[in-house]
């Protein structure tokens, strides 16, 4: 598990990726009492061969994105 616990949360370019060859991928959590900024920065989460991925999850009063992305999947090879 990825966690970031904060009042704010800025990213700016950014990429946080958890990932797994088996099994469940990581989980990714932002937590932020007043705001989370996400400016061209990812959120990935992966599982490759077998699994399923993780989970993403953001708990805040408000979110701006802006050219951002949130990614969860699982490959299967």
């Amino acid at each position: 598990v990825i966690l970031i616990d904060a009042l704010t949360i800025n990213l700016q370019d950014a990429l946080i990726s958890a990932n797994a060859l088996q099994n469940q991928g990581g989980d990714i959590k932002l937590n932020a009492s007043q705001s989370i900024n996400l400016i061209n920065t990812n959120l990935r989460t992966r599982a490759y061969i077998t699994g399923n991925s993780g989970n993403i999850e953001i708990n805040t009063q408000q979110l701006f994105m802006d050219r951002s992305e949130l990614t969860a999947s699982a490959q299967f090879r």
